[in-house]
């Protein structure tokens, strides 16, 4: 992993909470970072714009450029925003794939602790 890497920990992790299965439902061929549908919540969603819509809903009184701003920065903090690069996310995804289960393993994040921290 790299720059990104904890950021994608946390994409991962919320997708775990919050969308199960949703490691089987990534399509590894098409996945782009930079593509709304085929990134990793275009491929969950349908359209990553989609996804932001359904995952941070717009307050009440909300402007919506304050609501922009608030998907945004949610985006680059779980590893969704296109900063984080497809190879970032491939290499997660398989290395999770590996690991024979659903959740994060131990050695996993391990490994990705030590490629962050190098």
């Amino acid at each position: 992993m790299g720059m990104y890497a904890n950021e994608i920990k946390a994409g991962m992790e919320w997708l775990d909470e919050n969308k199960a299965g949703w490691l089987d439902e990534i399509s590894l061929g098409p996945l782009s970072m930079g593509n709304v549908f085929s990134c990793v919540l275009g491929q969950l969603y349908g359209d990553y714009y989609d996804a932001l819509h359904e995952i941070i809903p717009q307050f009440e009184d909300e402007n919506s450029w304050d609501w922009s701003n608030r998907q945004h920065e949610w985006s680059v903090a779980h590893g969704f925003s296109g900063y984080a690069t497809t190879a970032e996310w491939r290499e997660a995804i398989e290395a999770r794939r590996a690991s024979g289960s659903g959740e994060i393993s131990k050695a996993a994040v391990r490994a990705a602790d030590e490629l962050v921290n190098a």
